[in-house]
């Protein structure tokens, strides 16, 4: 199940990025795309990674932990 949604992360990922860059091959040259805004979404979806990679990393030491002790 978490690769389920890492995968469903990656691909949201993936298709922002396909919408960024057609957004910015067909942008008002006299309204360009906000530098800070683009850089702000590109930072939330490093934290989405981040805390993917650590919710998966807790959920691998929890069913170690109930590996463990039922043994």
């Amino acid at each position: 199940m978490d690769s389920v949604s890492t995968s469903s992360a990656s691909n949201i990922q993936m298709d922002y990025m396909k919408l960024l860059i057609t957004q910015l091959q067909n942008q008002n040259p006299l309204e360009p795309l906000d530098n800070n805004e683009m850089a702000s979404q590109l930072a939330q979806f490093s934290q989405l990674q981040q805390l993917e990679t650590m919710n998966n990393s807790f959920s691998q030491s929890l069913a170690t932990a109930e590996f463990v002790s039922a043994g």
